[in-house]
């Protein structure tokens, strides 16, 4: 495989994991949007299925743009057999890793909103 194919498939996995994320943050903004508009009229089922889809769908994308960055560093060996690797892509996965730790931070917030939005004390 040549320099050219394997930045090809990194530019494409790039991509990829900018659509995960941008499916992560549909998803998250939704449920935000129901944990304030509706969190405290939905019954004890209704919160948990909605609850369960959520953690579904975005531990989905999370997983995803983790499986799509080990493809980018096996892309990215190959390529360091080839030639230097240039500081971009040295450091390419640990500004990735950020963004993984901050999608899950955000599903954790996102719990103790709709938590914090049912568990409201009425004065």
């Amino acid at each position: 495989m040549t320099e050219y194919e394997i930045l090809d498939l990194v530019a494409s996995d790039s991509a990829q994991m900018a659509s995960q994320f941008n499916i992560y943050l549909t998803v998250l903004s939704a449920y935000l949007l129901v944990a304030y508009f509706a969190g405290n009229k939905l019954t004890t089922v209704q919160a948990g299925i909605l609850t369960v889809l959520f953690l579904w769908a975005c531990g989905a994308q999370i997983l995803g743009m983790r499986l799509t960055l080990q493809h980018v560093l096996q892309l990215f060996e190959r390529k360091a057999e080839i030639g230097p690797l240039s500081s971009y892509e040295m450091t390419y996965a640990g500004h990735t890793h950020i963004w993984i730790a901050a999608m899950v931070v955000a599903v954790l917030a996102g719990l103790f909103f709709m938590w914090n939005t049912r568990h409201q004390k009425v004065k």
